[in-house]
């Protein structure tokens, strides 16, 4: 063997997982785009209209901010809005109502842009995600493992269809992916470039900022937990060992406006009571059908029966102070309910025909997005180790994943408990969100579990060091 095929030959027994993970992603995204039928395809919902009626409301205006729906999804039909405007949907779907509207997706007029941009940007989102954990797992067998497990989470039904539908979800999940790759990034990078960022540093930090209100400003629950980021930007400059190694004045930046797009939310929210929709569900499922729980609100004020006024003035603060001071109707709703959140991983707005190869991608997605709310409980054990075994090891060399899990799970099940205690009622889909990175916890978990605890780390960190 001559010394070029020696060459070559090491060369393929060094990069032969990243050439496998390289393979795995192009079939992974070749199956995505062929086995869902045509991009164009699409189904409304009896709430599609509502975003899309909102497009020509200008994104800088009191109106955007205090009409029914927030303005992300809007503004994002606004980039696809044909000439003279959307026209009425002709395929409509009601799932709560059985026999009634469509089940079938059909190509829309109007619409095509919307559904295969959603498309798109959900395919990107995840290979971007996958890319960029794969770039920072030393152990080389895991990256395609990571690969595959990822993509078959991020492409099966469970999550694919939700891109044909005209509704927040899939843009929300591809927002939040992109949100999570990017934190994943900034705590590897400012781990190790400290107070010296670079500049891709900053315009990675920069994007962050781009697209935290863009995801947050999609769904009220999502806005909900930006209070979160900034208890996390808090904590950055509280602790001393943390507020040292960073830079000061980029993420000081940032914080502020974090914190400024949970106060103008939380304004606007107010002057638009779009809580009332929300409350008119907790107050019939939680409140008027037992009589010492109505008695609290009474005794706070509620005038009987309640009022748009009431509720706009007193009625967030109220809520909070009689789920503050009734801890067991939290816990025992929560966990009364709790199976119900996890009981569906499909999307229940179109039909498709049970062909044998729609059976196999619906058994994957079974798979990878298990039906039990063990989900549930899993990620909190499972970042649990994943924090200790951090700490234990090294924190120094292990600071990024413990930040990233921390930060996972505080949004994860911060907006999860923003959704279920925000609107007792769609409680399936409006927890979804939440719901969606549970399961994926289950399979992200222990390959950053194996990353951290392998000796194969350390002896692929001294090799890169020197």
């Amino acid at each position: 063997m001559s010394k070029k095929q020696i060459k070559r030959w090491n060369w393929l027994k060094q990069n032969f997982f990243n050439l496998l993970t390289g393979l795995i992603i192009l079939i992974s995204l070749i199956l995505r785009i062929g086995i869902y039928g045509d991009m164009r395809l699409s189904i409304g919902t009896n709430d599609s209209s509502s975003y899309y009626t909102q497009a020509n409301i200008p994104l800088f205006s009191w109106e955007a901010w205090t009409a029914r729906r927030l303005p992300s999804y809007p503004m994002f039909f606004r980039l696809f809005q044909p000439e003279g405007g959307y026209p009425d949907m002709i395929a409509v779907s009601y799932p709560a109502a059985p026999g009634v509207g469509e089940r079938d997706k059909v190509i829309q007029p109007g619409f095509e842009s919307v559904v295969i941009a959603q498309a798109a940007i959900s395919m990107i989102s995840w290979v971007v995600f996958v890319l960029v954990l794969c770039r920072h797992l030393h152990i080389k067998i895991l990256r395609p493992i990571a690969a595959g497990v990822i993509l078959l989470f991020a492409f099966s039904p469970s999550l694919a269809e939700w891109d044909s539908i005209l509704m927040s979800e899939s843009l929300s999940f591809s927002l939040f992916t992109l949100m999570m790759t990017l934190t994943l990034e900034l705590f590897f990078r400012i781990s190790e470039e400290k107070k010296s960022t670079t500049p891709l540093t900053k315009i990675l930090m920069v994007l962050w900022a781009v697209i935290v209100p863009m995801w947050a400003f999609m769904r009220d629950s999502n806005a909900q937990t930006l209070i979160i980021l900034v208890v996390f930007f808090i904590s950055f400059f509280l602790i001393p060992s943390i507020r040292k190694n960073i830079p000061v004045f980029w993420i000081a930046g940032i914080g502020l406006w974090i914190l400024f797009l949970y106060s103008w939310y939380s304004y606007t929210t107010s002057a638009a009571n779009r809580w009332a929709w929300g409350w008119f569900d907790i107050y019939n499922h939680w409140i008027s059908l037992y009589p010492a729980r109505k008695q609290f609100f009474l005794d706070h004020g509620m005038p009987d029966p309640w009022t748009h006024e009431w509720v706009k003035e007193s009625g967030t603060k109220t809520y909070f102070l009689f789920l503050v001071s009734h801890p067991g109707f939290m816990v025992t709703e929560l966990l009364g309910r709790l199976s119900d959140a996890f009981s569906e991983n499909i999307q229940p707005f179109f039909f498709t025909y049970p062909t044998l190869p729609r059976k196999m991608v619906l058994a994957i997605g079974d798979i990878f997005h298990p039906l039990s709310s063990t989900a549930f409980f899993f990620p909190i054990f499972g970042g649990l180790l994943v924090i200790i075994a951090s700490i234990r090891i090294s924190l120094n060399r292990n600071g990024h994943w413990f930040w990233l899990i921390i930060w996972l799970i505080s949004m994860v099940y911060g907006q999860y408990a923003a959704s279920f205690y925000g609107d007792s009622g769609g409680l399936i889909r409006h927890t979804l969100g939440a719901v969606v990175y549970m399961r994926m916890m289950i399979w992200l978990l222990p390959i950053i579990l194996v990353e951290i605890i392998s000796p194969a780390k350390a002896t692929n960190l001294r090799s890169v060091k020197k």
